[in-house]
């Protein structure tokens, strides 16, 4: 079962019960525990990550167990693409102001209004190749399932997008698979899960495992395959 979640405008990780998953050097700042109603006579004690993630798992874990809450509190604020047709419109404007209230600068592709006949790949693609690029560090691509999102982000080099639903892939995709795009259902997910998520979702970092790089490396391969073999299409103006 997960420790409770309590959103600051931190970032906010979840951490199973019986899982020593703080040993993770990526994450920076402090680990606040925050020690609940089983356990009155312990006052919250804070933690710096370094120090917790060298504890032992017979140590840390009754910890987790005994807590209501945990906390990661980025030290570094993040540049954020984000990018939305109609169905993520209200998530994407939510989140944008979430985001900027927590510290991090965020880049708006779009749409700029909510209007029925735009295109998602107008504003995903333009965020894909920011991503792809570097001119941002992660990105945010909203529709209304989340899944033509995907499908745009996914068509360019070098981005590593996935509809995101749970806590626990928001974290691990970044951490095993390098993912720098998280896709969101406008119309399926509720504005307090997707602040998680995205919470989540910047604060993970890329492990970097020999097994880990092998991977990326083949698709990376495969990328530059496709990329020389393939037609070259003109692509079509942003028209309805």
């Amino acid at each position: 079962m997960p420790s409770k979640l309590h959103s600051t405008g931190s970032s906010t990780v979840t951490i199973l019960h019986g899982r020593a998953g703080l040993k993770v050097p990526e994450f920076t700042g402090q680990v606040k525990l925050r020690v609940g109603r089983r356990t009155p006579h312990i006052k919250t004690k804070v933690f710096g990550l370094k120090k917790l993630g060298r504890l032992p798992d017979r140590v840390l874990n009754p910890i987790i167990a005994m807590c209501d809450s945990l906390l990661i509190q980025p030290q570094s604020p993040k540049l954020v693409g984000i990018a939305a047709d109609h169905g993520g419109f209200e998530l994407k404007e939510h989140l944008t102001a979430r985001l900027r209230g927590a510290g991090h600068t965020v880049i708006d592709f779009g749409d700029r209004q909510k209007e029925s006949d735009d295109n998602y790949p107008d504003f995903v693609v333009p965020l894909s190749r920011a991503v792809a690029s570097g001119d941002v560090t992660r990105g945010v691509a909203i529709c209304g399932s989340g899944v033509g999102a995907a499908v745009a982000a996914n068509k360019v080099n070098g981005v590593r997008a996935c509809l995101i639903h749970e806590s626990w892939p928001a974290h691990q995709g970044v951490e095993d698979d390098d993912l720098n795009i998280i896709c969101l259902g406008g119309l399926v997910t509720g504005h307090a899960l997707a602040w998680e998520l995205v919470q989540i979702f910047l604060a993970a970092g890329f492990h970097g495992e020999e097994h880990h790089r092998r991977r990326l490396d083949k698709l990376a391969a495969l990328e530059l395959y496709e990329a020389e073999s393939a037609p070259r299409i003109p692509i079509p103006p942003n028209t309805p």
